[in-house]
């Protein structure tokens, strides 16, 4: 699937975007609504993941935008946000499921099944992912590498720490805050 990914902050993109490339997804990453409209020619996405709370143009006036356009009057889209915005605000401003920061990676692969009308296929998990404990608060080593990242590791809101990785050099360590 073509997926389109928006989300200002760099970390959580830079995580979301590689788990969706494990599961063979096209992914459309971008860190700035309007450069994500000037690409949607080349990119053609056929599901969006926008970020709520993004400077120069929020999720809300994004989406708007985007399904201004013929082609994308109808394209499923997952809101996930850090925000306490009402759910019923946000499905009422056309986006079709809600992650809310931290999430997991299951919840991700759930919602993208759910809007896209695969809901059983949640049960296929790329190889070697186990399930793990939602974190909110704490610290992460997300390795560099194309491994896929756990399923139930959080994403979203993270803040990069400035000391070395530990034992692993092809790691970052992330802090993880509410």
């Amino acid at each position: 699937m073509r997926i389109l990914l928006v989300d200002d902050n760099p970390d959580a993109l830079q995580v979301i975007e590689k788990f969706l490339k494990t599961l063979d997804h096209t992914v459309f990453a971008y860190t700035e609504g309007m450069e994500a409209l000037l690409w949607l020619k080349e990119a053609r996405p056929e599901l969006a993941i926008i970020d709520l709370e993004m400077p120069n143009m929020d999720g809300f006036q994004f989406l708007k935008r985007l399904r201004g356009f013929q082609s994308y009057a109808e394209i499923p889209a997952i809101c996930i946000t850090g925000t306490d915005a009402a759910d019923e605000t946000i499905l009422s401003a056309g986006f079709h499921s809600i992650l809310r920061k931290p999430t997991t990676l299951a919840a991700m692969m759930s919602a993208i099944d759910k809007v896209s009308g695969n809901e059983n296929v949640t049960e296929a998990k790329p190889e070697g992912l186990s399930p793990a404990p939602t974190l909110t608060t704490g610290e992460i080593n997300i390795p560099f590498s194309m491994d896929p990242t756990p399923e139930n590791e959080p994403i979203g809101d993270e803040e990069e720490e400035q000391q070395a990785p530990s034992d692993n050099p092809e790691s970052v360590k992330l802090r993880i805050t509410n």
